[in-house]
């Protein structure tokens, strides 16, 4: 017998979603050596962490939140299912957030991103919060360049 609080609470607070679950870090780790940019995605997951305020994962990506205002907000997210050996490992930066958060310029920081980048913002939000940049690291460099300039913003000033 199942006591009928925890019947009816197990009712209250099962999800109805028929959405599936995020990926692992793992599984999207997996992802990324499957599809030839593992090695990049480590060296970045393991230098943002440091910088960022926690990570998380979806079905696609390896987020980086960062707290601002009493706020988490996803800042710059890598995503290893769009990514293969040609292009590099994808990633997406919201630069506003990503300025607010570093209390950085933001051409400062447009100017760190891999040259391989275009503007890009989040469909259906015309909030420039919700906008910044998409692009591909190619190699390790790029990624330690990047990594090693953003650590250095993050530090000196403080935050």
């Amino acid at each position: 017998m199942i006591d009928p609080t925890q019947v009816e609470y197990s009712t209250r607070t099962k999800t109805t979603s028929k959405r599936p679950p995020p990926l692992s870090y793992d599984d999207l780790q997996k992802m990324s050596k499957d599809n030839g940019v593992g090695d990049i995605c480590d060296l970045l997951v393991e230098r943002l962490a440091i910088i960022f305020n926690r990570k998380n994962t979806t079905r696609s990506s390896i987020a980086f939140v960062g707290v601002m205002s009493g706020s988490q907000n996803t800042i710059f997210s890598l995503i290893p299912k769009d990514s293969n050996p040609e292009d590099g490992l994808k990633f997406q930066v919201y630069i506003n957030r990503l300025a607010k958060y570093l209390d950085e310029d933001k051409e400062r920081l447009v100017g760190i991103l891999p040259q391989d980048k275009r503007e890009w913002g989040f469909v259906g939000y015309s909030s420039p919060d919700w906008t910044g940049y998409e692009g591909f690291f190619k190699n390790l460099d790029e990624a330690e360049r990047f990594s090693a300039a953003l650590s250095k913003m993050k530090w000196t000033r403080g935050s």
